[in-house]
């Protein structure tokens, strides 16, 4: 029984290993960039379930639920870093260097 308990387990983890893995990979061929904050959203994902499931919700809503959260607060983060890189850097390449010295 023991024996089981520790396959199944491993089997667990080690997919969610591997999808980390692919999705890292898929990441950095899209983007060209080696994102760790990919992490950083599955983190707050299951800390999300895990409130959800320490608040007595369903497995099924806590599960949802850390998607959504994952998936809207990577959407947001992209929307900011998207609107600092226009207001930040793209005005500083495109006005050149006599117009704003602080570029």
């Amino acid at each position: 029984m023991t024996f089981l308990t520790f396959l199944i387990s491993g089997l667990g983890i080690g997919a969610v290993y591997a999808l980390s893995g692919v999705g890292l990979v898929i990441l950095f061929r899209a983007t060209g960039v080696l994102n760790f904050a990919f992490g950083a959203f599955g983190a707050i994902g299951a800390h999300c379930a895990w409130q959800l499931l320490e608040w007595k919700m369903p497995l099924s809503v806590a599960i949802l639920a850390a998607v959504v959260v994952s998936t809207a607060i990577s959407f947001l983060y992209g929307r900011i870093f998207a609107l600092c890189y226009r207001i930040a850097i793209r005005s500083c390449v495109q006005s050149g260097p006599w117009r704003r010295p602080w570029c």
